[in-house]
């Protein structure tokens, strides 16, 4: 199998700290020989958003797609998109 992922972060604003990245996982076909509803590779993409209004609270909101290719046997390929809204208090 092969995969990983790049993740990049950086303060456009000094209360805002983003997060972009990518990220992959590619098995080897050859390993999922018989198995029923086998991924051959699932990619994603993400972004997440903190915003800390004192040093103490933030809100957070984190967007996720995730792209999954499957077997033709097996069914369609899949897209998910994720959206996550986070509260946080930092003690």
């Amino acid at each position: 199998a092969i995969g990983g992922w790049v993740e990049l972060g950086f303060n456009p604003i000094p209360k805002l700290q983003t997060w972009v990245g990518w990220g992959i996982d590619n098995p080897l076909n050859s390993d999922l020989k018989g198995v029923k509803g086998a991924r051959l590779q699932q990619q994603m993409y993400y972004a997440h958003f903190l915003y800390k209004f004192v040093s103490e609270f933030g809100l957070g909101l984190e967007y996720l797609r995730a792209i999954t290719d499957y077997r033709k046997e097996d069914g369609d390929d899949g897209v998910v998109n994720r959206f996550m809204l986070s509260f946080y208090y930092f003690f």
